[in-house]
């Protein structure tokens, strides 16, 4: 019975291997042919697009749920009966600081054209 299984298995993985690699095959026949640079470029090109709508959207997302995040913070802050006024001023006007830099960051992001622009600012949270 070990013995079956075995060869069973086998069988399953070479027929897997043996149809991944013609596939492979048919995909390089296709990019031999004499438009196959043109359509790599066309690709290349829309996935260089797609990448930066992904990044746009993805910073987007984590600006707003950081200033969400400082948005409830200041709530916080207002319940709390220990804070001085002064305290409590500074403190808001920090966490306020830091939103209208995220909201500058916002327009920056839409602005930017380069996907190493928004790499590089993307580091948004951890901040």
């Amino acid at each position: 019975m070990k013995i079956f299984s075995f060869i069973l298995a086998c069988i399953l993985l070479l027929s897997v291997v043996s149809i991944s690699y013609a596939q492979g095959a048919i995909k390089r026949d296709n990019l031999r042919s004499g438009s196959a640079s043109a359509q790599r470029q066309a690709i290349q090109a829309q996935n260089q697009t797609q990448r930066m709508e992904n990044l746009r959207e993805r910073g987007y997302k984590e600006i707003d749920r950081r200033i969400a995040s400082l948005e409830k913070l200041i709530d916080r802050l207002s319940q709390m009966k220990r804070l001085s006024s002064e305290q409590l001023e500074d403190y808001k006007s920090q966490i306020q600081e830091n939103i209208d830099g995220l909201t500058a960051l916002r327009v920056k992001i839409e602005a930017d054209t380069g996907i190493s622009h928004i790499c590089f600012f993307y580091a948004i949270y951890s901040s």
